[in-house]
C-alpha cells in the first residue's frame, strides 16, 4: 500500500465499482500483471495501480479508481483530485451506458466524442398544457488527436471476439416463441430442459412474462395463445426469431447525461438539442468537463450499452458491456500511449497554487517497479561473482 506521489502515465475513471472491477479483470488478465492498493494524499480514498507495456515495449504505470458514489457530482468530487495528484498522460473512463435502440445494439460501444447534460434549461408549460422543455445546452469534447486515432483503430475487434456474450432477452423470447410453434414442441414441457436451459437461460422469467399483461402469448398450460399471430413475426420488417450480433460495433457519436436512471426510453427528447446522440449515462458530461481544467491531459470516454433506458431494462448484459469497454481501452492505451506521441518527460503544469510543482528531468518516466533492465542486472551479477575483484564506479558528474 501507498500514498499517491507519484506520476502516473493513464488514469482509468470508472463511475461504479463493478465497472473498475471489470477493468481490473481485463489488465490482469491480459497483461499478466497484479494489482497494488495506493491511497490518495488529499482524501485517502483507494486507488489501485499496476504497471503494464504499450505495443513498442514501454512501460506504463496505470492507476484505476472509483468515486465512493455514483452521480455526476461525485465523479467531478473525486475525478479532479485524481488529477491533481497522478498528473497523467492521458485519461479514460469506462463502463455501461444505456443506448437508443434504433441506432445501436446491446453490447456496442459507444466511442464518446462530446457529452452534455441533457436536463439543463428550463421546463414550461406550453399552449396545449403540456410540458415543454427548453435546453440550455454546452458540450464537452474528446481530444481531436485522440478522435483521429479512434477513427482507424481497429485492433480491439479480434480480443472482443474471445469475451462469452450473454444472450439478450429478446433473442432468448424469440426463439422459445419459434419453439413453440413447431410441431413436435408445441408446448413448453415438450422441449428438452437442456436445450431449454442451452438456448434460455432466464426461461423462468420470460415465461412469467410471456403469461402475464393483455397481450400475453402463453396460456396457463405454456402453449402458445395464438399461434397464427406468432407465424406472421416470420413475415416482418425484421428476421423473426431475432438473433444478437456476433460481436459488438462501434459508434463514434455524442452522450447525454442526466442526474437519474432512465427506463421511459427518453431518446426522442435527448436528441433534441443533439440530434446524433445515441445513448445516455450519468457521468460522462462530468468527465469531460473536469479533463477540461487540465489542458495538458488527453481523455476519452468509452461505454457499453447494457440496455435500452426502456421498460424491458435489465441487468444481463452489465458484465459483457463493462468488458468489453475496459477491453476496448486498454486496447487503445497500448496503441496510443507511446513516448512518440505523448513524450513522458514533458513538464507538467501544476493545478492550482498549493500543488507542488514536481521536479524531474531525467528524460524517461519515473518507474517504481524498477523493470525492463534484467539484461543489466545480469551482467552486474556476472561481475559481482566473478573469482577477480570487482568494483562499481560512478564518473564525475559535477565538475
Amino acid at each position: 500500500m501507498t500514498k499517491n506521489n507519484r506520476f502516473f502515465d493513464v488514469c482509468i475513471m470508472c463511475a461504479l465499482a463493478e465497472e473498475a472491477k471489470a477493468v481490473l479483470e481485463v489488465i490482469s488478465r491480459r497483461c499478466g500483471v497484479s494489482f497494488e492498493q495506493g491511497y490518495s494524499t488529499s482524501d485517502n480514498y483507494e486507488y489501485r495501480y499496476t504497471m503494464i507495456q504499450n505495443n513498442k515495449g514501454e512501460s506504463l504505470l496505470i492507476h484505476v479508481s472509483w468515486p465512493p458514489d455514483n452521480g455526476p457530482l461525485e465523479t467531478s468530487l473525486h475525478f479532479k483530485p485524481v488529477l491533481k495528484e497522478s498528473h497523467p498522460r492521458f485519461v479514460a473512463m469506462t463502463g455501461i451506458c444505456a443506448g437508443d435502440k434504433r441506432k445501436v445494439k446491446l453490447g456496442d460501444l459507444v466511442i464518446v466524442d462530446r457529452a452534455f447534460i441533457y436536463d439543463n434549461g428550463k421546463i414550461v408549460i406550453g399552449e396545449d398544457g403540456q410540458r415543454e422543455p427548453l435546453h440550455d445546452v454546452k458540450t464537452y469534447n474528446a481530444d481531436p488527436s485522440v478522435l483521429q486515432a479512434v477513427r482507424l483503430f481497429d485492433s480491439w475487434k479480434p480480443v472482443v471476439t474471445k469475451l462469452k456474450r450473454p444472450s439478450s432477452m429478446r433473442q432468448q423470447r424469440e426463439w422459445l416463441l419459434s419453439k413453440l410453434l413447431e410441431e413436435a414442441t408445441p408446448q413448453l414441457q415438450k422441449i428438452d430442459l437442456k436445450e431449454l436451459e442451452k438456448h434460455v437461460p432466464d426461461w423462468r422469467k420470460i415465461v412469467q412474462e410471456l403469461q402475464g399483461g393483455p397481450g400475453s402469448y402463453l396460456t396457463k398450460e405454456w402453449t402458445l395463445k395464438n399461434p397464427s399471430s406468432i407465424h406472421q413475426l416470420r413475415y416482418g420488417k425484421e428476421v423473426f426469431p431475432f438473433k444478437d450480433p456476433p460481436q459488438p460495433e462501434s459508434h463514434i457519436a455524442p452522450m447525454a447525461s442526466g442526474s437519474a436512471v432512465r427506463s421511459d426510453n427518453p431518446f426522442k427528447d435527448v436528441q433534441i438539442p443533439v440530434r446524433g446522440t445515441v445513448a445516455i449515462d450519468m457521468e460522462g458530461a462530468a468527465f469531460y468537463r473536469t479533463v477540461e481544467e487540465f489542458s495538458n491531459i488527453r481523455s476519452l470516454l468509452v461505454k457499453g450499452v447494457c440496455d435500452y433506458a426502456d421498460k424491458n431494462k435489465d441487468d444481463t448484459y452489465h458484465r459483457y458491456a463493462s468488458l468489453v469497454s475496459a477491453t476496448y481501452i486498454l486496447c487503445f492505451i497500448q496503441e496510443y500511449v507511446t513516448e512518440e506521441r505523448m513524450p513522458g518527460s514533458r513538464e507538467y503544469q501544476p493545478y492550482g497554487r498549493e500543488s507542488p510543482f514536481l521536479l524531474w528531468n531525467v528524460p524517461y518516466r519515473r518507474n517504481p517497479f524498477f523493470t525492463g533492465r534484467e539484461d543489466l542486472l545480469e551482467q552486474l551479477h556476472e561481475k559481482l561473482t566473478a573469482t577477480k575483484a570487482a568494483a562499481l564506479t560512478q564518473p564525475q558528474a559535477i565538475s
